[in-house]
Parts: structure tokens; sequence; C-alpha cells
């Protein structure tokens, strides 16, 4: 029997849902296997190639371990991209093409954070004072009084967040448990001697101490390995809201909706979450496979960041069906609670917000061969190509137990530029039909008799490796489709 009009698929906008997470009878129409380097949101429902990464300035000496953008209140004349490296030096961005000291002597191989109060910026690294810094070129950076009273500074803290007018401060090892507040500011200076204190937050819990401070400008959130707490300014302890934590200050990201998102492990297993200060939502279930793939001893260095649309975490090395991901990031695009999967090819350590000397706001990485790169930028991953694959779900036509032949496939693309299609049929290996080379490529059934074409359930496949304007895939049409009935 012979079906009358052809199938058309057209519509990807659920992004990736693996198969641990959805069996094929569940399957949305409008969702896919596997992502690598491909988007579902520019334009939503088209399958995009991701944007790549450019090289800022030149290469530190050795990996980054700390990366800030501290902005001026004043003119904006101070306004700094600041980072460090592995030996204990610390950077700001000058002119545009290098990185020049401005400070020395810290500790080495240490991860490194700032915050921003009063107009100065204040780095923590868990070992070394804390200092401050106006972010003026000329100005060196302090180690005692000052406005932000760096002195008198929680010794060995590595975390602090502002809020409610106060510098709360936490992760010191020799009280891995409390959490340090400042005064409110007076004369604009804050003080950690007079007006100011502390709270323990379930001491001797087993969980070696706070992990990560987030504020939404509500609530402080107060994370630990296996459990988050939430702080008003007010109460005599911090209440606890779930035994799921996080493991890694630099996974939790605040996005401009007042969500603050983070990789947690706990009670749930290990997963993305995301919560204003409440019950968390796990959110990363339609790729819980390559979640799990993740190695505990990757768990304290997963790095995330927020953008006006999307969640990235940056996991590391990954393994999920045998094929290995040296730099994966996973990405959840807020509006539509989709996934995909990106491999960058470098090892990230941090990332940050930037806006630069033209008041454009991007978001720069930091890896660990020293590079800070511009991220979702150019059409390539400084000058290497950005190869990408996606696996579309099993297509039957009319029931699994059939079998049917196709009278051809036709392939739509925007831009096509290194497109190719192949297809596997029922449980034979991908085959490579050809190059995808103009907006509707036709893929006609093969007359030489073989079985590619003919089969109970079809596999398509698109791969692209390019350094020029990403492709756009728009969907497939498959032609003169003959269901032949049950076939053993």
């Amino acid at each position: 029997m012979k079906l009358e009009n052809p199938f058309i698929y057209d519509d990807f906008s659920s992004g990736m849902i693996d198969d641990a997470a959805v069996s094929d009878s569940l399957m949305p129409r409008n969702a896919v296997r596997k992502a690598i380097n491909c988007v579902f949101d520019t334009p939503r429902g088209a399958i995009s190639e991701r944007l790549g990464s450019i090289l800022l300035g030149v290469s530190l000496a050795t990996q980054v371990q700390g990366l800030y953008n501290f902005r001026d209140a004043g003119a904006g004349t101070n306004h700094q991209l600041i980072t460090t490296d592995n030996i204990g030096k610390t950077y700001y961005f000058d002119s545009g093409t290098t990185f020049s000291v401005t400070l020395t002597g810290d500790t080495v191989a240490l991860k490194t954070r700032f915050v921003t109060f009063l107009d100065r910026v204040a780095r923590l690294n868990g070992t070394d004072g804390v200092k401050s810094w106006t972010g003026a070129v000329a100005d060196s950076w302090i180690t005692t009084g000052s406005i932000l009273d760096v002195g008198n500074w929680p010794s060995g803290t590595k975390y602090a967040k502002v809020f409610n007018s106060r510098v709360y401060a936490a992760g010191a090892t020799s009280a891995p448990d409390t959490l340090y507040y400042s005064s409110i500011p007076s004369a604009s200076t804050i003080s950690w001697t007079s007006g100011n204190g502390s709270l323990d937050v379930n001491p001797n819990d087993g969980e070696n101490g706070i992990t990560a401070l987030e504020t939404n400008g509500t609530i402080l959130m107060v994370f630990k390995q296996n459990s988050l707490y939430r702080w008003d300014g007010f109460s005599t302890f911090a209440n606890k809201v779930i035994n799921v934590g996080t493991s890694s200050q630099e996974s939790v990201a605040l996005h401009d909706s007042g969500w603050v998102y983070f990789f947690g492990i706990g009670k749930g297993g290990v997963g993305a979450y995301r919560t204003t200060g409440g019950y968390p939502q796990k959110i990363s279930l339609n790729i819980n496979k390559w979640f799990e793939a993740i190695s505990a001893s990757n768990y304290a260095n997963v790095a995330g960041f927020c953008d006006d649309d999307h969640f990235s975490l940056y996991v590391g090395s990954v393994t999920v069906n045998n094929e290995t991901y040296s730099n994966a990031i996973f990405v959840y695009t807020i509006s539509t609670q989709s996934w995909h999967i990106e491999d960058r090819g470098f090892a990230y350590n941090v990332f940050a917000t930037y806006r630069d000397s033209t008041d454009a706001l991007t978001i720069v990485g930091g890896d660990t061969s020293g590079r800070i790169q511009t991220i979702n930028s150019g059409n390539d991953d400084i000058g290497s190509p950005i190869n990408s694959e996606c696996e579309f779900a099993p297509l039957v036509f009319t029931t699994r137990s059939r079998t049917k032949q196709l009278g051809g496939i036709t392939a739509y693309a925007t831009n096509f530029t290194g497109l190719q299609l192949l297809i596997k049929t029922d449980q034979k290996d991908y085959a490579m039909l050809g190059d995808i080379k103009s907006t509707e490529q036709n893929f006609p059934s093969p007359v030489d008799g073989s079985e590619l074409f003919r089969g109970k359930r079809f596999f398509p496949k698109i791969v692209a490796s390019n350094t020029s304007t990403p492709f756009q895939f728009d969907g497939f049409e498959f032609q003169d489709v003959m269901d032949e009935g049950f076939k053993q």
C-alpha cells in the first residue's frame, strides 16, 4: 500500500531527549535523540550549528584560576576585566590586546574569586589575606583597612556575596560551617569588627562545610555538598530547604529572572536544578544519562553561566554510548526547557559576564591553557572547525511491525555549509547519503536494489564540520512511502 502524502518533520523545538529518559513510543515528534554542537532556538524549531569562541587578547602563561568583570560605579574609567593565573598573579585586560599584571605574590594554584561592594573589588582565595582594589591602574591592591576593612576580613574565606547591604563570606577551612557578615556601611565603609556577626549553618553535619553562596536579591542561598539552606538576613539560623547541594561555587549561576541554576548532588541524584530560594526543581531529566556520566572527580570543577536564555554547564570529559566528549558543556534553553550538548575542545575553569569598552555584553571563559575566550562569538573555535552531529528519533511512519519502502528523502536547509545526511535502517550501521548542497536537497531511493531505504524503522542523522556561517537545517520530507505490511 502506497501512502498518498509525504511525511514532513520540520519542528525540533523540544531539543534533545536521550533514550534513557523517554522510550521511542513516548518520544515527542519534535525532539531528537542526540545533539552535539547543535542548537534549537536560532531560529526556534530549526537545528543550527552553535557559534564558536574568539581569543581575547594574548593567552596567559598558565591556566586561568579566576575571572571577573569589575564595574566602577563612577565615570566608568576603572571598569576592569580581571583574571588570575596558576602562579599567583592577577591581571587586568589592557587596551584590548594584552593582560597586564596588577598583583603578584599570591599562593599558587588556588581558585580565586571576587566580589564588588562600595566601588571596590575584593579578591579571595581561601589562603592569602583578602585584598581590595579601586580598579585604577595607578592604584595598588590594599591589604589593611580601606573601605572594605580587608585587614579584618574573616580569615581563609573563599566565597563572598553582597546581600541586604552587607558582605557575606564563608568557606574558611578553620570554620567550614560558619557564615560571616559585615556591618552595614557607615560613611561608605564597612567593618568586620563592629556591627558585624556570624552564624553557624548546621555545624558538624558531616558535609565538610559550606561550598557556595548565591543571592537573588531577596534570599541568600547557602550550599553545602548535599544540602541547600536559605537565609533572610534576620533569622537566628539558616533554614534547610532540601538535601540537594552543590560541590562547586562556579556551577551556581544567577539568571536575570531571579532563578538560580546550579549543578546539584544529593537526594534525587546528580543533575541540574533551579530555585528562587524555595524547593528546587530538577531540570535535567531529559538528559539524565549524560549527567550520570560525569566523573565524580570532576564534580568540584563543574562551572556554569547564564546568558539571557540559557544555563550552560561545563562538566569536563564524559563517555556516553562508548563515545567520549573531552570537554562537554550541557546547555539548557530556559524559554523552551530543552537541552543540547556542546563539545568545545577547551577545558574551562571559570566563566564571567563581560561588558567591553563598547558596552557590548558577552560571556567570557578561562581555560586550563591560559586562554580567555568570548563564548558564542565567531564561526569557529579559535581557528578550529566546529564538528556537529544530530541523531533523530526513529521513524516508523505506520507501525513498527510493518516494513516500509521509501521512494526518497528531501532535506530542507536555509544554510547548508558542511552539512551531510546519513541514514540507518533497523539495526544496520549508518550509511552516508551525501552532501546537502541546496535548500531542498533530494536523495532518491537507490536503484541498485540495496536495502538502505527499506525497513521497519529509519534513523536519519546530520553531521557537519564547519568554520564558516553556521548551518540551519529546517527538516525532512519522506516521499512515496510504501507500506509492505508485516514482514518477519
